[in-house]
C-alpha cells in the first residue's frame, strides 16, 4: 500500500511544511498496520482497481488520524463567549472529527482478513 505525505496535505488542506514530520510519522506507523490487517493476496493483487481502493482507503486513515491529532491540539476546538454572545465549533466525535477514518475504514472493510475469534470449531458428532 501506498500513502505519501503530498497527498495527505492535499486532502488535508495542507501547504506548508509545519507538519510534515507528523504525517511522516502517521504513515509509517499506521500504513504498515492498515496493510497487516488486510488479506495479504489482496494486497498482492494485480488489479489496478483493487489497489486504487486499498490505497484510497489507507490514505482516508491516515488523514483521518491527522486532522483528529490536529483538532487536540491546545486551542483547536475552544470557543469565544462575548457577553451572551458564545461562538464554539460543532460538537462532533473527536476522535474521528471528519468522518475520514469511518470512510476509509468503510471502504477498507470487504478485504480485511477474516476475524479469528469467529472462527467455530466445526465437529460432527454421533
Amino acid at each position: 500500500m501506498t500513502v505519501t505525505r503530498s497527498r495527505v496535505k492535499e486532502r488535508c488542506a495542507i501547504s506548508d511544511t509545519s507538519y510534515d514530520t507528523t504525517i511522516d510519522n502517521l504513515i509509517a506507523d499506521l500504513v504498515p498496520a492498515i496493510e497487516f490487517s488486510v488479506d495479504p493476496l489482496l494486497v498482492a493483487s494485480s488489479d489496478t482497481g483493487l489497489q486504487a481502493t486499498l490505497n484510497l482507503a489507507a490514505l482516508e486513515l491516515v488523514c483521518g488520524e491527522f486532522l483528529a491529532l490536529r483538532l487536540r491540539e491546545p486551542g483547536a476546538a475552544e470557543g469565544i463567549t462575548m457577553g451572551t454572545f458564545e461562538l464554539r465549533p460543532p460538537t462532533r466525535d473527536l476522535t474521528d472529527p471528519s468522518g475520514l477514518k469511518a470512510q476509509g475504514t468503510a471502504r477498507l472493510s470487504p478485504y480485511l482478513k477474516p476475524d479469528p475469534s469467529l472462527r467455530l470449531a466445526s465437529g460432527v458428532t454421533s
